[in-house]
């Protein structure tokens, strides 16, 4: 008689719980599983979890002038560069602001938000520059001093307040530098100066960033940067011209001949 009761009210009972718990869990792994899958198709197709919906990735082209440069969004490293004026592509970025950064030892970052379009593409160009550039002077008994010098005076001067690109034309105005687009009814936003602009160039391979002076300081600065443009100077003195020759820059300080590699 015990052991009916308690096959009865003890162990029934607790096979019927245990088979509605069995059940219970069973659809809860079939649920996950299927969700899984369902997620793995979708990211497999591009799609991508923003917030607190299923979007389409955008893709992202770089074009950066640096080897050893490391690409992150969102603070997760993308990709280390690995070689000069590489253009890489990233397809599988998550819709919406994304802070971009790229860093490389011995340069200063550069970082930005960049929104990137749903099932769309932004292309960027940054740019990094030394955080020492090491003037150096060119004396008079250098063998380049006079093939300097004449580049930088007279006849033979490869100073420039104007260049164009087969995207913009940029032209020094006064206290500033006004940037027009090739093709199009359209304009960049001026560079504005604190003093007359004294040269302009583009800076090395890439077209969407330019090398200017005043007459006290020399800059790197983005073309198509808006109100966010990052600028940064690489060269402070006095009465200055000059010119380049990829990253390396010649420069005329008062009297002096200045060498400096950014």
């Amino acid at each position: 008689m015990a052991f009916y009761y308690l096959v009865q009210f003890a162990i029934l009972p607790w096979m019927k719980k245990m088979t509605k718990n069995l059940y219970f869990y069973g659809v809860i792994a079939i649920i996950i599983v299927t969700l899984s899958i369902f997620l793995t198709v979708l990211f497999d197709s591009g799609y991508t979890v923003s917030g607190f919906s299923i979007k389409k990735a955008g893709t992202i082209h770089l074009s950066i002038d640096q080897e050893n440069a490391w690409v992150f969004i969102d603070e997760e490293a993308k990709h280390t560069t690995g070689s000069e004026f590489e253009t890489i592509t990233i397809p599988d970025a998550r819709p919406g602001l994304r802070t971009i950064t790229v860093i490389k030892n011995g340069y200063i970052p550069w970082s930005k938000k960049v929104d990137i379009p749903s099932d769309g593409e932004v292309s960027i160009s940054p740019f990094i520059v030394k955080t020492f550039t090491n003037p150096t002077g060119i004396k008079i008994t250098d063998p380049e001093y006079f093939q300097v010098q004449s580049f930088l005076v007279g006849f033979r001067s490869k100073v420039k307040t104007n260049y164009s690109t087969e995207k913009y034309s940029v032209s020094a105005v006064g206290n500033g530098i006004e940037i027009k687009c090739i093709e199009g009814d359209c304009s960049l936003p001026s560079i504005e100066t604190d003093s007359p602009v004294t040269g302009v160039y583009q800076y090395d391979q890439n077209d969407n960033v330019l090398l200017y002076s005043t007459t006290n300081s020399i800059y790197v600065s983005e073309l198509d940067g808006g109100e966010k443009r990052i600028t940064h100077m690489v060269y402070e003195g006095n009465n200055i011209t000059f010119y380049p020759e990829g990253k390396t820059l010649f420069v005329k300080d008062k009297a002096d001949l200045i060498k400096l590699s950014i």
